[in-house]
């Protein structure tokens, strides 16, 4: 995938066209923070830095809700942690 865009200070907002936007910063350290909420439980779950933006590819253990419906978020922050993104909806899935 190929991103393009500019990270800005997490006191000012920038809309991101997609979940793997890419922001203009000096290096490829931006960490990856992903959210679900399970609406069924009133529950979230969540990991930061567990991937790289570079790695385009990042899992969330969500094993002890199947069955259930959760919505998912994904935001970015650089790895120095003065910059975020603001968070994307990426959807809502059934566990199976």
């Amino acid at each position: 995938m190929e991103s393009t865009g500019e990270i800005l200070p997490h006191h000012q907002y920038l809309p991101t066209p997609g979940p793997w936007h890419k922001f203009n910063t000096t290096g490829n350290d931006e960490e990856a923070i992903l959210v679900a909420y399970f609406p069924e439980k009133r529950e979230a779950i969540y990991t930061i830095g567990e991937a790289l933006r570079e790695d385009e590819f990042v899992e969330l253990d969500v094993s002890a809700y199947m069955g259930q419906t959760l919505h998912t978020w994904i935001i970015f922050r650089s790895g120095n942690c003065k910059y975020i993104s603001n968070s994307e909806y990426t959807g809502a899935f059934v566990v199976e």
